[in-house]
């Protein structure tokens, strides 16, 4: 491809080793592959009434568009220019790349990124300030404290230590309770609204994947029964209604951890109990939707 710059998020940086894309494209690789930092957790995600009027939420987001403009500015120090800049993540690192493509409901450009690969995006959309108030309730209490001044007064290893025991204690099963809100600025409204109704950023070459089997990770593997269904439901999301719970009911599969086999034309899957893909394919190559 053209001179580029591949710019990624930490999430990606943790478990791709960049050496992989540079071998795959020989001795003369043209690309430079940038890794960018962002604050998580509590430092990146805290949300709720409080910290709006007294702070910024989605300051992880933030920081990554801060991150875009630096390698924007500097990256001609490296020998690429500044116009071909792609940006890439998966799982919790592709999330906030799909925030970004709706960032401000698509009415400011995303600074310096042209194309974006966004695998397999995933978090745990927060509707209202329920979710990111209750976070941000639990932490305060957890170190004695009673308003964002007086944590942010606090030293960085001591937040850095309660916010680990939180997510550790608190959190849904294997999955966290921080990530990008809604807040009326930088994250308008849920990305499936913004999507829907075409308040996106239109300038921005995408390549989306999806990982079939990794909602699987988020579940708990002690689901077995109906009730154990809709507690999990219930942990994830406090604010769900009755009526949502009920709907999503026909959704469920009660046999763990293998659904039932079904049977179309020449095509045999087992299906994995959150449909999230087949866990085996026989007499055929394509999946069951």
């Amino acid at each position: 491809m053209a001179a580029a710059t591949l710019l990624a998020t930490r999430q990606e940086t943790g478990k791709c080793n960049p050496a992989g894309f540079l071998a795959a494209s020989g001795k003369n690789p043209d690309f430079i592959f940038v890794a960018m930092n962002y604050c998580l957790g509590a430092f990146g995600w805290l949300g709720g009434d409080e910290v709006t009027a007294d702070g910024i939420v989605n300051a992880g987001l933030y920081d990554q568009r801060l991150a875009s403009r630096w390698v924007q500015k500097y990256i001609h120090l490296f020998g690429r220019g500044k116009d071909r800049i792609i940006v890439m993540g998966a799982s919790a690192g592709a999330s906030p790349l799909m925030h970004h493509v709706t960032s401000f409901g698509g009415e400011k450009e995303i600074p310096s990124v042209s194309q974006a690969i966004i695998f397999s995006p995933a978090f745990l959309p927060a509707p209202t300030d329920d979710i990111p108030s209750m976070s941000f309730h639990d932490l305060v209490q957890m170190v004695n404290v009673s308003s964002p001044d007086k944590l942010q007064a606090l030293p960085s290893e001591q937040l850095i230590a309660a916010n680990a025991l939180q997510i550790y204690n608190h959190a849904p099963c294997r999955s966290n309770m921080y990530g990008p809100s809604v807040d009326g600025s930088i994250s308008p409204a849920l990305l499936g609204q913004l999507l829907a109704s075409g308040s996106f950023n239109k300038n921005i070459r995408i390549v989306v994947g999806h990982n079939p089997l990794e909602g699987l990770t988020f579940t708990k593997p002690t689901t077995k029964t109906m009730d154990d269904y809709l507690d999990m439901l219930r942990h994830a999301i406090p604010a769900i209604s009755g009526n949502t719970l009920s709907s999503s009911i026909p959704l469920y599969i009660l046999s763990y951890p293998m659904g039932p086999t079904v049977t179309r034309t020449s095509h045999s899957v087992r299906l994995s109990p959150y449909r999230t893909a087949p866990s085996s394919v026989t007499r055929g190559t394509s999946p069951v939707q």
